[in-house]
This record gives structure tokens, sequence and C-alpha cells, in this order.
């Protein structure tokens, strides 16, 4: 999965864990509220743009 742009394996090199099921244990929940953020902003900007409103970021 990509979080803000950031692979799983990439975030959890960086954060020092081993393995990405010990990752999303410690961490699936924050990861899957800012999915669910980042999708709705996309969602908001994507439906101004159709109706021809500038979206603002």
């Amino acid at each position: 999965m990509i979080y803000a742009g950031y692979s799983d394996w990439y975030i959890a090199k960086r954060l020092g864990y081993t393995s990405l099921k010990e990752l999303h244990r410690m961490y699936g929940h924050v990861f899957t509220q800012m999915q669910a953020e980042a999708d709705t902003k996309l969602r908001v900007s994507i439906g101004q743009e159709y109706l021809g409103k500038k979206g603002t970021k």
C-alpha cells in the first residue's frame, strides 16, 4: 500500500521495523485514517474541478 506518497516498506524501514506485520499492528489504524483523509481530499478536488472551481490545496 501507499500512504501519503510513501510505500509501506519505506515507512517500515524508516521507523526501524523488521516486518510489515509489526508495522501494521502498531500503526494500521493511523494509516487507515490518513488514507481516508487523503481519499476525501482527492474526491473533493476532483469534484471542484468537475464543477469548474479551482481546488484549494
